[in-house]
């Protein structure tokens, strides 16, 4: 069950690359294009996403905020995956131009709605590439630790990031 769940997750992922990957060479270069792409497929995170860096290319940050707000309204419920996409597409956007308090205005939000842990863990690799260790730092042991430390997942992540910030110290106290 867990390997058949993996592979779907390795095939999903691999199909939002194709489709980044077409989106870079399509011809979707005006708002019109972006709106036909969405209402083709309304369910698709990578046309929500895609056009959010259209309006992020563009300069228009607000036009970004609303444009996931509304993918996470159009986009069916049921397809969570889906939405967490375009949470961390929005994550990353509140990252960059953004305040801390955006960001974890934003986070909360999304984890009332959706899986808290895969919402962190999502918050947590925005907050890692970044470098803002110290925001990761409060992530990993306000909420990730406490609310979750039966996780292997949330361990492993949080170890990887201890050796990846040189703090072989706590990495140490942590494996050993």
């Amino acid at each position: 069950l867990k390997r058949e769940k993996r592979r779907k997750k390795e095939e999903a992922e691999e199909a939002l690359k194709q489709i980044e990957m077409k989106n870079k060479g399509s011809s979707l270069e005006t708002e019109d294009d972006f709106e036909k792409e969405v209402a083709s497929k309304p369910d698709s995170s990578a046309s929500w996403v895609c056009f959010m860096a259209y309006w992020l290319g563009s300069g228009n940050v607000e036009k970004a905020r609303l444009t996931a707000k509304r993918a996470l309204d159009t986009i069916n419920y049921r397809l969570e995956e889906e939405k967490l996409n375009v949470w961390s597409a929005l994550f990353n956007l509140e990252n960059s131009f953004g305040t801390h308090e955006s960001l974890m205005k934003c986070c909360k939000e999304a984890a009332s709605v959706n899986d808290s842990k895969a919402v962190f863990i999502r918050l947590a690799a925005v907050l890692d590439k970044s470098q803002k260790y110290e925001d990761l730092d409060e992530v990993n042991n306000s909420v990730l630790l406490k609310k979750h430390k039966r996780s292997r997942k949330v361990w492993c992540n949080y170890g990887a990031s201890l050796a990846q910030q040189g703090k072989t110290r706590s990495y140490e106290r942590l494996v050993y």
